[in-house]
């Protein structure tokens, strides 16, 4: 029962509240070295690369794993390593955001202010979806 209301209620949560506000952002030439250490130093799990006029992509941990087992960790640039990132908007639901994560195979999307401007504006994670509907659930 507890499952299904956590079901039920994830398309009632906005993302807004749930997500961490700002980003952690790096440059294109940004080495993946330095990203490593980014995200130690901020004990974060992605950094987001958001050019003018072009969708938001990310470096998560997994980049930086793959990286560093094949050896390019040192000589990769953020370019490189950037993938795709799914984008919610805040007013989008928790439901909506699970679907995006599922659909890219990742535990992170960068939220945006809107859908046409693109700004990042936060990252939610799959924990913050995790805490936002155990929050609704004793509440």
């Amino acid at each position: 029962m507890a499952v299904r209301n956590a079901v039920s209620q994830s398309s009632a949560i906005r993302v807004g509240p749930a997500m961490h506000r700002g980003v952690i952002a790096c440059t294109p030439d940004c080495s993946g070295l330095n990203i490593a250490r980014t995200m130690a130093a901020h004990r974060i799990h992605c950094v987001v690369l958001a050019l003018p006029g072009a969708p938001p992509r990310f470096v998560t941990d997994f980049e930086i794993v793959r990286a560093l087992h094949d050896g390019t960790l040192a000589t990769s640039c953020a370019d490189e390593l950037a993938r795709e990132a799914p984008v919610v908007a805040r007013d989008d639901t928790i439901a909506h955001a699970a679907e995006a994560l599922y659909g890219h195979r990742t535990t992170h999307a960068v939220v945006v202010a809107d859908l046409r401007s693109l700004r990042p504006v936060g990252v939610l994670s799959v924990l913050d979806i995790a805490e936002a509907l155990v929050a609704k659930e004793d509440n």
